[in-house]
């Protein structure tokens, strides 16, 4: 369930954060709103930067299976950043408030923080092999190849 729910927190309002947490925590439970708010930006409103290291901070501590949960979350985004870049090229990262060369050290920071806290941690392994993948698609962009059209 925190798989699914992952994103509701930061992504509600803030006048109406305090409710979804009520409604994951009575509707699904206590343990699953633990892990939400495991792998949840508490400030939504701050830079890209300041929200990133706070997310890893609490990943230091947050229970073990957000790990699972952060891990499936960063290895969607990377697989989502690869295919940008293969469609639209340089162009399709205009979109984003940070350069694609700090998104993957922030998503290797993820998986460090996951290596770690639980090295046996199931999703680990494809979401370095993704990571992987998306290092040498940043490594073009930064090259000027760019991918894509």
């Amino acid at each position: 369930a925190a798989g699914l729910l992952h994103d509701v927190i930061e992504e509600t309002r803030p006048e109406g954060r305090e409710e979804a947490r009520r409604e994951i925590r009575e509707q699904v439970s206590p343990e699953a709103l633990a892990l939400v708010e495991g792998v949840t930006d508490q400030d939504p409103e701050a830079g890209w930067y300041v929200r990133k290291d706070a997310y890893l901070e609490r990943l230091k501590t947050a229970p073990r299976d957000a790990l699972a949960v952060s891990c499936a979350d960063k290895l969607d985004n990377s697989l989502w950043l690869i295919e940008v870049v293969r469609t639209q090229g340089k162009d399709g990262l205009k979109r984003f408030n940070s350069p694609i060369v700090s998104k993957v050290a922030y998503h290797a920071a993820v998986a460090e923080v996951t290596a770690r806290r639980w090295p046996d941690c199931p999703i680990l392994p494809a979401f370095r092999e993704v990571l992987d993948d998306l290092r040498r698609v940043a490594d073009g962009v930064e090259a000027g190849q760019g991918g894509g059209r």
